[in-house]
Parts: structure tokens; C-alpha cells; sequence
């Protein structure tokens, strides 16, 4: 670890095949991080957004009160949007952890501009190859659902008017093709905001089909609060 001008702090991280100098940002984000690495606590006990720190930071910066949110997976950044007063939107598939957010956001009487929807996937129904890059399979790589596709969960933003929404986090399962139905949804200058893009599949579609209409506004490597290893996330502005 070292720090150096305007007290920016890098991180010295060593692999078997890599050795990397990482920027994690601004000097106070390495405690904070430091600070969430408690695994008795999960990410609803900080109220914050499972992505890394410089992202983090960027939506400190643009997050307004009123703010339409739309989230393809929930936990600590629904916590994080309502608090700032956002309208939030978010769509889950895991029921013990859906009912785990519902509650805690109960608990702060903070239901009045949440909207919460339980999706869980659908068994396939032939036996053709899915494929996961692919928007219009709803596929996901995961042992657990090699069974199931996500298309209900995908396009339950279908229903959102046009270009209505600030912001769509795509944060959870079948990404490619969460990210193929939130394209319209996004006003101009709105933000979407895809997370793990070290895996690349996740936004090849969208970088071979879409990204003439937005333009990069942060791509960054990073720490994460909850894990102690690194993530990529990507955010993007409409044109």
C-alpha cells in the first residue's frame, strides 16, 4: 500500500501471473473498505452498493433526491439509493434474500419509494444449447441455474416507460439480456452502471450493439466492500 499526490492511495496486488499497482482512490476509501470486511455482516448492515469503491464514490457525486433508479439485483445499494431519497425499483430472484431486504427496508420505514418484485427463473423447456453472451437466452453461466433462464426477470423492465429512468443497475443474473431491455428505459444522460465486466461476455453485445449511444464515464478496478479480492465495473452515460 502507498499513497501519494492529493492523497490518492494505490494498491500493491500480486498473483501468480500478475504483479499490478491498483488505484483504489481516495485515501478514506481504503478504511472504509477495511472497515466492511466483517463476515459476520452482510452488505444490508452498511447500506452499501456491492461495487467498488471509485463507483461508489461517482454516485455520492450524482445521486440526487428523487432520482429513478432501476436495479438488477438488490442488498445494501437499494439501502444506499433510498436513503438518498431515490425512487428505486428492484428486481431479485433469490427468495431468502429478497424477503431479508423487504424487511430491513420495512424496518426503516423507507417502503414508500421502493418497489420490490421476487423473480425467480423459469425451468427450460427444450433442449437447445444456451448460450449465456447471448441477450435473447436469458442464460446464465451458473452451475445452479443450468436448468433455468431469467427471461421474466429480464424483461420485467419492459413495463418502465421509455427513457424514464436515471440510472439502471445491472447487478444480477442473465446480465447481457438485463442489459438488452434497460437500452430504451434510460433517459438522456442517465446512467447505466454494469458490474463485474472483468467478465467480458457480460457487455459484448452491448459494446458490439449499443455503446454508439452512450459514452464511457468510468471504468474501474477496484476494491469492494464485503470481499477482500477486486472487481471491474463499468458506468456509462446516454447520449
Amino acid at each position: 500500500m502507498t499513497t501519494g499526490l492529493n492523497d490518492t492511495l494505490w494498491f500493491w496486488k500480486e498473483s501468480k501471473k500478475h504483479k499490478t499497482l491498483f488505484k483504489i482512490g481516495n485515501f478514506w476509501n481504503y478504511f472504509k473498505w477495511k472497515k466492511t470486511l466483517d463476515r459476520s455482516k452482510s452488505s444490508l448492515n452498511y447500506s452499501l452498493p456491492w461495487l467498488n469503491f471509485q463507483t461508489i464514490s461517482l454516485l455520492e457525486k450524482e445521486i440526487k433526491p428523487g432520482v429513478e433508479v432501476f436495479e438488477f439485483g438488490g442488498g445494501g445499494s437499494s439501502l444506499f439509493f433510498l436513503a438518498k431519497g431515490c425512487k428505486v425499483t428492484t428486481i431479485e430472484h433469490d427468495e431468502k434474500w429478497f424477503e431479508e431486504i423487504r424487511k430491513i427496508i420495512e424496518k426503516k420505514s423507507l417502503t414508500e419509494n421502493w418497489k420490490g418484485f421476487l423473480i425467480k427463473p423459469e425451468t427450460t423447456t427444450d433442449n437447445t444449447p444456451l448460450d449465456a453472451t447471448n441477450p435473447h437466452h436469458y442464460y446464465t453461466l451458473s452451475d445452479e441455474f443450468k436448468n433455468f433462464t431469467f427471461k421474466n426477470y429480464a424483461s420485467k423492465i419492459d413495463g418502465i416507460k421509455d427513457a424514464s429512468l436515471d440510472l439502471v443497475l445491472v447487478d444480477g443474473r442473465s446480465r447481457p439480456s438485463c442489459i438488452y431491455h434497460s437500452i430504451k428505459k434510460i433517459k438522456k444522460n442517465g446512467l447505466l452502471i454494469i458490474d463485474n465486466t472483468e467478465r467480458v461476455y457480460y457487455s459484448d453485445y452491448f459494446l458490439k450493439n449499443f455503446s454508439n449511444d452512450f459514452e464511457l464515464v468510468l471504468e474501474t478496478y477496484g476494491p469492494v466492500p464485503y470481499i477482500t479480492w477486486f472487481n471491474k465495473t463499468t458506468t456509462w452515460r446516454k447520449k
